[in-house]
């Protein structure tokens, strides 16, 4: 037989072995619905023309270009917090996703509006960097909230947070990166000159700090924290990188040497005995220091694309991590009787921070969405690497997606050997990232006939109502960002 024909029929028996629901499942968005999930999104962003008012005590507040507010909620007779402000760590996650809508933007003008958001937000890290330091013992780069006309919030906070530098630092490259693939003509050398000031500002500080405990994702406890150290790790590499392309070896070279230190920090908090990374090291009992959606999300925002990451979403131990926090939420939460299948998670089984009266924790959206993004970008690496070798530690995550496997320690699969139940297998995965993001829809609000698709911080743990800060900036993000993941797989 000759090689060509050989080669044609291996590839046609293959795709006859691979499952018809591989090709046949539907989105759980669709492109009109991401359309307007991204509208809501925008709409949490100051630009030129979409000024934003907030009252205080003296004045009215008026938002400078490029602040990105975490909710427009403020404090009323219903909720007591104050969610229209500017997160460092929450702005900076939210103009990385929008330079992945740029990259993907369907024409000119559309890619013109993104480009906006962009350099605004150039402009808004410019001013805040610039701010002098007005609470003792923390510097301005460790202040995790600022307010929207770009000054430093002075409330009474936890203070200081130390993954904001870091990805800060990853959406500027990534925004850099973007505007030079796509030639930007506006994207000059000078302006180049100007974000790697603050791109270098951010790492610099990274790299003097990542050893130093600071408060957590969910800014109640200090520790050395799992999520800031995978963030500032993946701010190092890319900074390595970054340092490199521009013929600087030596900072390059710097940066590398502090990533190994933090991957020896990140090991430890891996609990041998229990099977999962915890959030925290040295307060595991204390407000989410164990299991906790922030090691998830940690591992997908700290995700360096290497196949080898010993910290990757499909790595040994991330696996069994993320099968022991399912396992937590699945039958905490009365609203997931009906949810058996795609359970909405939390922050932490201990949660107690309902957005207004702190009575009990809830199940949120991020969460929820966080795992479908965990489930697709497994898939999209069993894709790459074409092969899965079931061991001791993710046994019972695969178990728990596909149990019409007969799944054995040691067993390998591959594409060119087990073609069918590799294919099988990978689709379990995208199945259940879609369960969970239709979980999350089926809780969407809409606040009437022609305006759908809202989605707040939080929905009640009994009534399934939703909670806490309405229109949250990053439950949109953490639909889009799921969905091309998913597109990718």
């Amino acid at each position: 037989m000759k090689p060509y024909l050989h080669r044609f029929l291996t590839a046609l028996i293959i795709i006859l072995l691979i499952p018809a629901s591989l090709f046949a499942a539907s989105p759980p968005f669709s492109k009109d619905e991401l359309d307007t999930i991204q509208s809501h999104l925008l709409d949490n962003i100051a630009t030129q023309n979409n000024v934003l008012s907030k009252p205080t005590s003296n004045s009215l507040m008026q938002s400078k270009a490029g602040a990105v507010i975490a909710s427009p909620s403020t404090p009323s007779n219903e909720f007591s917090m104050d969610y229209m402000l500017s997160w460092v760590r929450d702005s900076a996650i939210v103009m990385d996703e929008v330079a992945t809508l740029y990259q993907h933007a369907p024409n000119n003008k559309e890619q013109a509006k993104l480009k906006n958001y962009m350099l605004n937000y150039i402009n808004w890290v410019n001013v805040t960097q610039g701010q002098k330091p007005i609470h003792s013992g923390v510097s301005t780069l460790g202040e995790p909230i600022y307010n929207i006309n770009g000054s430093i919030w002075d409330g009474k906070w936890s203070r200081p947070q130390y993954d904001g530098p870091a990805l800060q630092a990853i959406a500027l490259m990534h925004i850099n990166y973007t505007f030079i693939q796509a030639k930007e003509p506006q994207w000059t050398h000078t302006n180049q000159d100007n974000v790697r000031i603050l791109i270098e500002k951010d790492l610099n500080f990274v790299a003097k700090n990542w050893n130093r405990p600071s408060y957590s994702l969910w800014e109640e406890s200090m520790d050395q924290n799992f999520f800031t150290e995978m963030v500032q790790r993946k701010a190092l590499i890319m900074g390595a990188d970054y340092e490199t392309s521009l013929g600087n070896t030596k900072l390059a070279a710097y940066y590398q040497s502090q990533v190994k230190g933090i991957e020896s920090l990140l090991s430890k908090h891996w609990n041998p005995g229990e099977g999962y990374y915890s959030e925290g090291l040295k307060q595991q009992q204390f407000k989410g220091g164990s299991v906790n959606i922030s090691v998830l999300l940690g591992a997908l925002m700290g995700d360096t694309g290497k196949l080898d990451d010993p910290f990757a979403p499909d790595s040994d131990k991330m696996l069994s991590s993320a099968f022991f926090t399912r396992v937590l939420f699945e039958n905490l939460y009365f609203v997931n009787l009906q949810n058996a299948n795609a359970p909405m998670l939390g922050r932490y089984v201990s949660d107690k921070y309902d957005g207004n009266q702190f009575l009990y924790g809830n199940p949120w959206f991020i969460a929820t969405d966080a795992m479908a993004q965990f489930y697709y970008t497994v898939a999209d690496r069993l894709q790459a690497k074409g092969a899965l070798t079931i061991t001791p530690y993710n046994i019972y995550f695969f178990r728990q997606i596909a149990p019409e496997f007969n799944l054995r320690s040691g067993m390998t699969l591959t594409k060119a050997d087990n073609p069918a139940e590799f294919y099988a297998l990978r689709q379990d995965l995208i199945n259940q990232g879609d369960a969970f993001l239709n979980t999350s829809k089926d809780y969407a609000d809409c606040y009437n006939e022609n305006d759908c698709l809202h989605f707040s911080e939080q929905v009640d743990r009994v009534s399934g109502d939703q909670v806490s800060a309405k229109d949250l900036t990053w439950s949109y993000v953490s639909v889009l960002t799921a969905m091309q993941v998913r597109s990718a797989s």
